[in-house]
């Protein structure tokens, strides 16, 4: 961030409205001056206030009012040439922030869609609260410590070998209701104001122990079963009565990244699972 602020802004138009007020004032002095004593040195009037000047006094004052009046005009114009400057910049500040957007990440147990006992999944949401659309919204998850569940799942592949989950992260998360395989064109963005929701995992308690499935887009990618496979993504086995830390970020073309961490443990009682996000 730069550090500028609307007030800061205005303290210092208003600085360069009153020096260039003073800056005027100089030079219309100094011109003034200036064309006085010039009169004077071609003999137009001999005193001034009742006391005699010569030649020379009427040159010098003349000369030395001509260089007030070129040092003034000259500052005068370097401050004007720097007020443009500025006030350009302020201008294109002004518009790029009102084509930006402002994401953020949220997770509430309260919030029925973004978490369900009954159906057994976690989402976040997305919300922009920036002043414009958030164009091509991606979420990530960027890696999971102290380690990826993932590595422990397995896969019988039909007819095939069992196959063991690999390093695939970071991966964007799916889009709730857009399988990317399925709907390529597909391109997410959220309005001022709007929020989308991206799906985290299903969980699931079995043969008492806690499995989940991670929706990335590339769990076929871990699992070397091709874009086009039709099957199912396995569940990941996760250690009892530890607490796994999902690192989630969220950008788009128009907004700064924002990374948050997806708290996620079992345990033996129920409700088995707890989420939180930091």
């Amino acid at each position: 961030m730069s550090g500028y602020t609307p007030l800061r802004s205005d303290v210092v138009h208003w600085f360069s409205r009153a020096l260039s007020g003073l800056l005027v004032f100089v030079a219309t002095f100094a011109l003034g001056v200036t064309l006085f004593a010039l009169g004077g040195a071609f003999g137009f009037y001999a005193w001034v206030i009742g006391t005699p000047l010569s030649l020379a006094d009427m040159s010098s004052i003349a000369v030395a009012g001509g260089t007030l009046f070129l040092g003034a005009a000259t500052a005068l114009l370097t401050l004007s040439t720097r007020t443009a400057a500025a006030e350009a910049r302020d201008e294109a500040r002004v518009n790029r922030a009102a084509g930006r957007a402002l994401l953020d990440l949220s997770f509430d147990k309260d919030v029925p869609t973004l978490w369900s006992t009954d159906v057994g999944f976690a989402r976040v949401m997305v919300v922009n609260q920036g002043p414009a659309m958030a164009q091509h919204v991606v979420v990530t998850l960027e890696g999971i410590e102290p380690h990826n569940p993932m590595l422990a799942a397995r896969y019988q592949v039909p007819n095939g070998p069992v196959r063991s989950g690999t390093h695939v992260l970071p991966s964007t998360l799916q889009w709730k209701g857009h399988d990317k395989r399925r709907n390529l064109e597909v391109v997410c963005d959220v309005n001022p104001r709007a929020r989308e929701y991206f799906d985290v995992l299903d969980w699931v308690w079995r043969d008492n122990l806690p499995w989940v499935l991670f929706w990335i887009d590339e769990w076929r990618e871990a699992f070397e079963l091709g874009f086009n496979f039709d099957g199912k993504q396995p569940p990941s086995p996760l250690a009892l009565d530890t607490e796994y830390s999902l690192h989630i970020s969220a950008s788009a073309s128009n907004a700064d990244r924002v990374e948050r961490v997806f708290k996620l443990k079992a345990v033996a009682s129920e409700p088995h699972f707890d989420f939180r996000l930091l």
